[in-house]
C-alpha cells in the first residue's frame, strides 16, 4: 500500500487513536528543551505555545499542517536536522511518516526545571473543540487535494 494511501485509510476510517511518545526534558543555562520521539504512522496533535520558539527535527519524516496558511508542509530529516521558528499561538498537527524526534527549544530565563511550572507559562492549553476530528478533516481534505505532492 502506497503512503498516500495508508493515510486516507487513518483518516476516513475512524478518529486519531492516541499513541504513546517518548517525552524528554534537557535544560541549560535559561535554555529549555522539550524533545518528543513520535512512532511511524502516528498523528499528532502539537500543543500551542504562548511564545515564538525553535523547532529542532532532529530525525524523521513527518507532514504538517499549516493552520494559518491551509497547506501541507512535508518536512524530511533523513540525512540532516530541520530547524525552523514557529510563532506565539501556533499548534501543528502532524501525521508521522515514519519514527520522528522532534525538539521545541524555548528561553527559560529563570532557569525554572518545574515541568508543571514550564508548561503553564509555556503552553496555552487547546479548548476540546480544537482537539476534534475537523482539523483532522480538513489534513484529510488536503491531503486529497494534493495527493502525492506532498509525499517523499
Amino acid at each position: 500500500m502506497n503512503p498516500l494511501q495508508a493515510i486516507k485509510n487513518k483518516l476516513f476510517t475512524k478518529p486519531p487513536e492516541s499513541v504513546e511518545c517518548f517525552l524528554e526534558h534537557f535544560f541549560s543555562d535559561k535554555i529549555y528543551i522539550r524533545q518528543l520521539t513520535m512512532p511511524g504512522g502516528a498523528f499528532v496533535k502539537g500543543e500551542r505555545h504562548k511564545t515564538t520558539h525553535l523547532n529542532c527535527i532532529i530525525k524523521g519524516k513527518v507532514i504538517v499542517y499549516d493552520m494559518v496558511n491551509e497547506k501541507l508542509v512535508a518536512l524530511d530529516a533523513t540525512y540532516k536536522p530541520i530547524i525552523f521558528e514557529s510563532k506565539a499561538g501556533v499548534s501543528k498537527t502532524l501525521y508521522i511518516h515514519q519514527k520522528t524526534i522532534w525538539q521545541t527549544i524555548h528561553e527559560n530565563p529563570d532557569n525554572c526545571q518545574n515541568i508543571p511550572t514550564l508548561e503553564k507559562s509555556l503552553v496555552d492549553p487547546l479548548t476540546p473543540e480544537e482537539l476534534e476530528l475537523p482539523e483532522f478533516t480538513r489534513f484529510s481534505n488536503l491531503m486529497l487535494q494534493e495527493g502525492q505532492k506532498c509525499l517523499f
